[in-house]
């Protein structure tokens, strides 16, 4: 939501940011087509570890894990199909906004809620994802020191993932570096170590 307001604000040209748009568009068009792949061949898959998931949803076996990652693999499917469907709407229309009208469009509160609902049903779908993926384990392995050490790692490797790009993308937003204009004079880089550079960035 932040990321995409100060795209908006940022970008000057209205071609740059109706291009940056739809670009970003079609990359999760072709990334959210090869999640919804793989999680409609696990959940329809002819392997008994599928079969028994899908029986234990028919008899409603609550109190087993593969009625649960079975739930949870069905709304994953949904958000993807969801958000495959929200981001192809988006994209068609970004598309037919002329570039000297797009910072006018895109800077309403419209646009801004049309171009980042693609991003949240997206969200959503990859979080559904590394969850029934994260209690698969508990499924394949028995509860035991593998099982739980496979789910901190994925877990602590999650949030290093997060807490990085978080940090780059407000590094970004912050330093102004979406601007045409540069942030530091001509050769600064030159003068200085990588840590020290982002020290500067972030003040």
């Amino acid at each position: 939501s932040i990321w995409r307001r100060h795209i908006a604000w940022a970008m000057n040209d209205g071609a740059d940011l109706r291009g940056y748009m739809t670009q970003r568009f079609a990359s999760n068009m072709v990334f959210m087509s090869l999640l919804l792949g793989a999680e409609l061949n696990v959940l329809f898959n002819s392997d008994w570890i599928a079969t028994e998931m899908r029986q234990t949803m028919r008899e409603e076996k609550i109190n087993e894990i593969s009625f649960w990652i079975g739930i949870v693999m069905i709304v994953s499917v949904f958000l993807t199909i969801l958000s495959l469907f929200a981001t192809f709407s988006a994209w068609g229309m970004v598309s037919a906004v002329s570039d000297e009208n797009a910072h006018c469009v895109l800077r309403s509160s419209m646009g801004q809620y049309v171009a980042e609902l693609p991003g949240r049903f997206i969200v959503c779908s990859f979080y559904a994802f590394l969850i029934w993926s994260v209690l698969y384990c508990f499924l394949l392995l028995p509860v035991g020191y593998i099982s739980y050490f496979l789910v901190i790692s994925v877990t602590v490797a999650f949030l290093h993932v997060v807490v990085v790009m978080s940090s780059f993308g407000r590094l970004i937003m912050h330093s102004g570096a979406m601007g045409s204009e540069t942030i530091f004079e001509k050769g600064f880089e030159k003068k200085f170590e990588p840590s020290s550079i982002a020290c500067k960035l972030a003040s």
